[in-house]
């Protein structure tokens, strides 16, 4: 399930590559970072590439109203304690905007799940 129509960005970025980017950063003097890995993927995009990598039917992503983001957001801190209600509410903000950082590294996100896959076999 995707809140909204799914066309909001990002572009992951794997641990090595944020770690190469960051001492990159810490050597050139740069004080802040923007970040992502290589590839840009719409929400959307993101969920197809998840779900064909599991071979299973990228037509399946259901597409929730954005209504209800704004909904749980606004009552998990009258329902859950705060190490739950910080973090999630964090996660359904971020799912309401483009985050995408400069596009660094050389580890694609594709090549990732297929190994998973691969080592569930």
């Amino acid at each position: 399930w995707l809140f909204g129509d799914g066309q909001f960005r990002l572009n992951p970025i794997h641990g090595e590559d944020l770690a190469k980017a960051t001492a990159d950063a810490i050597d050139a003097n740069i004080p802040t970072l923007s970040v992502g890995g290589p590839d840009v993927f719409t929400h959307t995009e993101l969920g197809e590439l998840a779900l064909t990598s599991l071979k299973k039917d990228p037509k399946s992503i259901s597409y929730l109203w954005d209504g209800i983001r704004k909904f749980i957001a606004s009552i998990l801190p009258w329902v859950t304690p705060i190490t739950v209600y910080g973090p999630a509410q964090f996660f359904l903000q971020a799912f309401a905007m483009d985050m995408v950082g400069e596009c660094k590294g050389t580890h694609h996100l594709k090549d990732y799940w297929v190994e998973v896959v691969k080592e569930q076999r």
